[in-house]
């Protein structure tokens, strides 16, 4: 009876220590990789997205809405064939503005959903200027983009660009148009800056 008490023990001990020896190469697995279990758990099962899309939604209304104001500074100017400096701070890679030719939207696009956060009624911006200073019409699944370091326009002839140069926008007659970086920079250096 002794010898089977013992027999049991040692496999039980045996079952342990494997146990052991396997956790302990788990964990040097994973702090080799991830550095803190944390860290792994967060890795391995997508735990712990600390972005808070509130506050990045919040940030972008106040964005827009400064968009707006500086959109509305544009039109109230007397001038023509000038540009206008819009600010297009506070939005990420998540957001996109939409024109339509009656309003602007601001969207959340995360997941590939277009959900609206704001808007404003406008009857224009839903033009581009040319390399020769004329309006265009865009798609109308052109959208301004955030997510390649510099705001940029979609679907402009099937092409995207940027708004590079120093005016975003360019005001012919009482139509209001995106400047791309098409415009090259020396004609677009030679804009004047359109004055309330």
């Amino acid at each position: 009876m002794k010898h089977i008490y013992r027999k049991s023990q040692l496999k039980t001990i045996t079952r342990i220590i494997f146990i052991l020896v396997v956790l302990s190469l788990i964990l040097v697995f994973v702090y080799s990789k991830y550095g803190s279990i944390g860290k792994a758990l967060t890795d391995m099962f997508n735990f712990g997205d600390e972005t808070d899309y509130g506050v990045l939604n919040l940030k972008a209304k106040k964005g827009f809405e400064i968009m707006v104001n500086d959109i509305n500074n544009c039109i109230k100017s007397k001038d023509s064939d000038c540009g206008c400096e819009i600010n297009m701070e506070g939005f990420t890679d998540t957001h996109s503005i939409k024109p339509d030719g009656h309003k602007i939207s601001l969207l959340n696009i995360k997941d590939e959903n277009e959900i609206t956060i704001d808007d404003s009624d406008f009857k224009s911006l839903n033009c581009y200027i040319t390399s020769n200073l004329m309006p265009k019409q865009t798609g109308a699944s052109s959208s301004l983009r955030f997510d390649k370091g510099h705001p940029y326009i979609t679907d402009l002839d099937t092409s995207d660009s940027e708004l590079t140069n120093k005016f975003n926008i360019y005001k012919k007659g009482q139509e209001l148009c995106w400047l791309p970086s098409t415009v090259k920079y020396e004609t677009g250096n030679k804009i004047k800056k359109c004055q309330l």
